[in-house]
């Protein structure tokens, strides 16, 4: 291995179990997600029979919902790893077994619990909704498969409500701050 690869894979390691290197990349999503959020609560008002405005509302809402579940997503991983529960084995990330595994490691609601993170009934609805998001509905027209497809529908998972902001910036301080006390 030459000298700026093994310069790489310290900086890799360094970086992997640096706690407040995930934070830092949860900060800079959740800054991401501000101008959109705003060119939404531009429109959101705007009926959906104007010209563009329901599919402006769409973007906008899945790339907000999709980029607050990346930053939630990194937030919780950065409690994980100041707890022990990512660390290295052999230059590769090692998830914790108590560490859930469904929704290919997107499941929030799933993370807090195994972190034994309190929440509240809001922020659990909140955490399922932006998760969604993270999973598939930011990305793809439908899940993996249509019992997902029905269960997402059924439980009203793909929604957003103007109070979500005031739910995920408490909740981000909230996690942010049990982060620093587990350091």
């Amino acid at each position: 291995m030459n000298n700026l690869a093994s310069d790489y894979k310290n900086t890799f390691s360094i970086i992997a179990t640096d706690s407040f290197a995930w934070l830092e990349q949860a900060q800079c999503l959740q800054i991401a997600s501000k101008p959109i959020l705003k060119c939404l609560l531009e429109i959101a008002n705007e009926s959906q029979t104007i010209d563009h405005v329901r599919l402006k509302k769409l973007s906008f809402v899945s790339t907000y919902m999709l980029i607050m579940g990346f930053a939630f997503e990194n937030l919780l991983k950065a409690i994980a790893v100041s707890r022990r529960l990512i660390t290295l084995n052999n230059s590769k990330l090692k998830f914790d077994s108590s560490l859930p595994k469904t929704k290919s490691q997107h499941s929030l609601s799933q993370y807090c619990k195994a972190l034994k993170v309190e929440l509240t009934s809001e922020e659990t609805d909140y955490l399922k909704r932006i998760e969604e998001y993270a999973y598939w509905a930011g990305r793809y027209p439908l899940p993996i498969n249509s019992s997902e497809y029905i269960k997402c529908y059924s439980e009203n998972l793909l929604s957003f409500s103007t109070t979500d902001t005031r739910i995920s910036d408490n909740l981000f301080t909230k996690l942010s701050e049990l982060l620093k006390i587990s350091e």
